[in-house]
């Protein structure tokens, strides 16, 4: 009897084992099931921060270049009624010159205002472009980062179900090579 009850033993523990590794299985799915869900929430947190455009709303103030404007053209004025109050002689030559000056100040206030807002507009397309490409990274790392998880999954899967299939196997071997010892009627 002795023998009969070890090989009940072995065969319930081969049996047990399968069971075991289709339970690790199960848990290894779920386990993968959970990690891709927090995966997906980390990428939508950082997609939101990488989307957002700290210098897309910067503009140039042009406060500055408008009084640069208005203080030439009150100069301008200036500089005529001074000269309307002088010599008429020197009216002539002199709104000429006054005109002359004017016009240079106000093309150096006009080119200051067009390089900054050149500069601003290059700062927020390369600003444009990084975010871009911080993008591209994350869906590249995130990409990568499934195949491994993926792959990973599938081999302890296939483990786990190998090491069932084994157990079972085992078992039934065992059960096999027993009946001899036991008799035909034993088993049924």
């Amino acid at each position: 009897m002795g023998l009969e009850t070890a090989a009940a033993i072995g065969v319930g523990a081969q049996a047990a084992g399968s069971v075991v590794s289709f339970a690790q299985s199960v848990k290894q799915s779920r386990l993968e099931e959970e990690a891709i869900a927090r995966s997906k929430e980390f990428m939508a947190n950082a997609r939101k921060k990488a989307e957002k455009d700290l210098y897309a709303g910067l503009n140039v103030s042009t406060e500055a270049y408008d009084a640069a404007f208005d203080n030439n053209l009150q100069a301008q004025t200036q500089n005529i009624q001074a000269l309307q109050e002088g010599d008429p002689r020197n009216l002539a030559a002199g709104v000429g010159a006054v005109q002359q000056y004017a016009n240079a100040n106000a093309e150096s206030t006009r080119l200051s205002l067009q390089k900054d807002l050149e500069s601003n507009a290059k700062m927020k397309a390369d600003s444009a472009t990084a975010v871009d490409q911080d993008l591209k990274a994350m869906y590249l790392g995130r990409s990568k980062d499934a195949e491994k998880r993926a792959k990973d999954a599938a081999m302890a899967s296939a483990s786990a179900i190998s090491q069932s299939i084994s157990g079972i196997g085992g078992a039934v071997g065992t059960q096999g090579s027993l009946a001899p010892l036991f008799g035909e009627g034993f088993w049924r």
